[in-house]
């Protein structure tokens, strides 16, 4: 079914898009009372930000994605705002999109900043991307 194909399908708005821990502050029970710096916003699908979320959050030690920790953080986002049927078939795609994107980030920044010998796979977001495109994850 394409994104599009139904209006509302897919919600879309603004999403933060660098959930990090350093962009989120921690009142003194360590619940999150705000979340900070709103640089890397977008217009785009809301479920996207969990790219974000999940390349922060749910590496393991070796920064490799892990999947248990992944179903754990898209369980807990969901328990927040529930996916559409068609955002949660496109969920996995989203999620591949996202780690794709970010790769293209990491090493244009790198030829930009004058390095030559480059390798994809020196990229962890270009490692997930890979990861998702052969195994996505279940909707």
């Amino acid at each position: 079914m394409p994104i599009y194909q139904e209006p509302g399908a897919v919600p879309a708005g603004l999403i933060h898009n660098d959930i990090t821990p350093l962009n989120i502050l921690l009142g003194d029970q360590d619940e999150i009372v705000a979340l900070l710096d709103f640089d890397d916003c977008a217009q785009t699908f809301l479920a996207y930000d969990l790219g974000a979320i999940i390349s922060t959050f749910g590496k393991d030690e070796e920064r490799q994605l892990d999947r248990g920790r992944v179903s754990r953080l898209i369980a807990a986002y969901e328990s927040v705002r529930l996916f559409t049927p068609t955002e949660r078939a496109v969920l996995p795609d989203l999620l591949t999109a996202h780690a794709g994107a970010q790769a293209v980030q990491v090493i244009t920044h790198w030829i930009r900043s004058g390095r030559t010998n480059i390798s994809a796979t020196d990229s962890y977001s270009a490692l997930d991307f890979l990861e998702l495109s052969e195994r996505p994850l279940s909707p």
